[in-house]
Order: C-alpha cells, then structure tokens, then sequence
C-alpha cells in the first residue's frame, strides 16, 4: 500500500484515514510546521496577535484547559518551532526507537523475556514445542510432494493438543492495532516488556504486524480516525515500543500534529479498532486485570510479572486458537 486511503467510518464515525506508513505519517505532521517556516519568512515579525493556546492533558485527552495571550509574531513563531523540536523528537522514536540507550533497551528485553517465561509456565501449550505439526489445506510450510500429488492437505499447520493455530487478520499475519489515544498506567519498562513478550510469543505461530490507531472524534466530517502501519521488519526496537505505550506526547504532540494537519480539530476518542484486528491494544486493557492507576508502583516485579503473564496467556490463547480474550 503505497497511497492514502480515505473513507467514510462505519465503526467510530467520522472519516477514516489510512497512511501507507509511519514515515508518511512522520512527513505530514513536519508539513504543518514547513508552512510556519515559509510564513514566517516574510511576515512583519514585530506585529502583534492574539495566540490560544489549548494543553492537552496527557493523562486525559477531554482535560484541555486553553489561554489567550497577545504576543508579537516573533514571539509566536518561537513558540511554535520549540513545538517543532518536540514533534521532530517524537518522529526520531518512532522511525528509529532511541539507537544510544542500549542499556533500557536490554532491560526491556530481559523483562519480556521474563514475562514469556511465566507465561509459558501457566500455560505451556503456548510453546511452540506443544502440539507438534499436523497436515492442512493451508499453512505455513508446503510440501512439494504432497502439492504434486495433488494431496487434500499439502501444507503443514502447528498443532495445539489438536488443535490449529488460526490465521490472523492481517493476510495470515497477526494485526496488532495500538490505540494511542489512552495512557498506560504502568513504567516504560513493563509497558515495552508486555508488548514485546506478545509479539514473541505470537511469532512463534505466525508473523505479526503492528499498526497505530490515531481517534480525533467529533462533530464535523474530517474529523476521525487515522491508522498507519510501523516499518518493523527487522524486528521491533523496544525503545520504539516505549514511545508507542509511554511517551507522555504520543498523543499530545505527535498524534495532535499530524492530524491537525489533516484538517481534525475534535478532541474525543477512539474506542473501537478501526479495521480488522486480532487485538485491539490500549491502556483500558490494565483495568481488566485490576490494575488501577498509580496501583502498580506498590507491587513487587514478581506481583507485576504475575499479573502482566496472566494477560499475556488470555490474550495470545484467545487469538492463536480463538474463544473469548
């Protein structure tokens, strides 16, 4: 998919914007600051404006608290390009995750590792050891033999005490859709360390694919949701997975800018994944398993890693073999 996709929603309202991808995405956010730039070359830099400014609540989007001020033109430029520098750090962790911190990014590691760990304790049939190998229509291994023998089944599917993993949404692949719309209550470490662990254990089955849902719902038809699928074929960069879950201006600034961009000016968000998914994962997740804001700080890693596995065995049981997540 190399195009913008635009259409009407029939699931959160609004229009639906698909990006062909998180460079793109990275791109229009940076053209509503190139406009500024141009502007700013001839404008009367001593002239005076009236600015309100609106602050987004990082912790809530419907908390936005707004101010009036007049300032010269100089003064509001300054002010918008010190947003640029923000908006261009943001890009820098989601195209490149953060390349110098490889000590948080092997903390990160040794946490998911962890987290696979008990849950394959739980549960161990999520090993891809349990099962074995059984002969299907389709599957991730075909044999030359059986398709030129014209065999029923000629591909080979792993088995889960009898039973077949299922394709995901994503032509096979399991579509993964991080919803930014929510904060995570956790620290960056856990929060990286969960989504990293479900994609490791998810691999196993099948490959995974990451997309990131934007809502700015509203009144108003450009208003919406935006999707974008992440460049991850070489395989995640766990800082990168800490901006997606932790970074306090995921949303605030990074989301913002993009989709005012794009013409959105509403405030409300997106509850529901935009296009088929086999999880839909945002912050709301950690109230199911009890834990509350601020909760987590009290727990040992061992109370964390236990809650955190339970979550991980439900979830990636209820996608690879189906039944209620």
């Amino acid at each position: 998919m190399n195009e913008v996709i635009t259409y009407p929603s029939t699931v959160n309202g609004g229009t639906t914007i698909v990006l062909p991808s998180s460079k793109v995405a990275c791109q229009v956010g940076q053209a509503k600051y190139d406009k500024h730039h141009e502007e700013a070359e001839t404008a009367d830099l001593k002239q005076k404006v009236t600015v309100t400014t609106s602050r987004i609540s990082t912790t809530n989007r419907k908390a936005v608290s707004t101010r009036s001020k007049t300032v010269t033109l100089k003064h509001y430029y300054k002010m918008l390009f010190e947003q640029e520098d923000r908006y261009k750090n943001c890009c820098q962790a989601v195209m490149q995750g953060n390349p110098f911190d490889d000590s948080i990014k092997e903390e990160v590691k040794q946490f998911a590792d962890h987290l696979v760990e008990v849950a394959m304790m739980i549960e161990p049939g999520l090993s891809n050891n349990e099962g074995g190998w059984g002969q299907s229509e389709q599957g991730p291994i075909a044999d030359p033999a059986l398709i030129g023998s014209g065999a029923a089944n000629p591909c080979f599917q792993r088995r889960h005490d009898g039973e077949e993993s299922r394709d995901g949404e994503g032509d096979g692949a399991y579509r993964i859709i991080i919803c930014t719309d929510q904060p995570w209550f956790g620290n960056k470490i856990d929060n990286a360390g969960v989504v990293l662990a479900l994609i490791a254990i998810l691999q196993q089955f099948r490959p995974v694919e990451l997309w990131i849902q934007q809502g700015w719902l509203g009144d108003g038809d450009a208003n919406g949701v935006t999707l974008f699928k992440l460049e991850c074929e070489g395989g995640v960069d766990p800082t990168q997975l800490i901006f997606w879950t932790s970074n306090p201006e995921k949303d605030s600034r990074f989301s913002r800018d993009i989709n005012d961009e794009m013409g959105r000016d509403a405030e409300a968000i997106s509850h529901k994944a935009e296009m088929p998914c086999d999880l839909f994962l945002m912050g709301a997740w950690m109230k199911l398993y009890g834990i509350e804001q601020g909760q987590l700080g009290e727990d040992t890693k061992e109370q964390r890693l236990k809650k955190f596995g339970q979550y991980i065995v439900d979830t990636t049981k209820s996608i690879v073999y189906g039944g209620e997540e």
